[in-house]
């Protein structure tokens, strides 16, 4: 018996969907299915294989993501602190100075200093206060 003659049987996601016809290609099977399984349209078509005396075509999903492809950041820039000489500096954001820690007062800031050493901060209230 040839090929050709031996009844066809279509799977997906292990169901067996049922011949159109002998009419109709695997392709086409795929489209007429595509309203029953939206998500079949991207599925790759595999077989025919023989099995049982049947030939057997497996549409497989196509296995991703859908829209937007995320791409983790680097990490972050560690600015904070750093060492120079044996002694934790950090960058004054005012007067752009790295400076010992001890010159900056504790705040709200990355571990929990504040970004402007103690005389850029007197500097501020001065300005402010004018």
């Amino acid at each position: 018996m040839s090929h050709d003659k031996l009844p066809r049987v279509f799977r997906y996601n292990n169901i067996e969907l049922e011949d159109p016809g002998p009419e109709h290609d695997a392709v086409d099977v795929r489209n007429l299915y595509s309203a029953t399984y939206p998500e079949i349209v991207s599925a790759a078509i595999e077989g025919p294989e023989l099995k049982d005396g049947k030939r057997v075509y497996t549409f497989r999903r196509a296995v991703g993501t859908k829209g937007y492809n995320f791409v983790p950041r680097p990490a972050a820039r560690k600015a904070f602190p750093k060492l120079v000489d044996g002694v934790d500096v950090k960058r004054c954001a005012g007067c752009k100075v790295d400076k010992p820690l001890p010159a900056f007062s504790k705040g709200t800031g990355p571990a929990g200093l504040h970004r402007h050493c103690r005389e850029c901060q007197k500097a501020w209230r001065a300005r402010r206060a004018a």
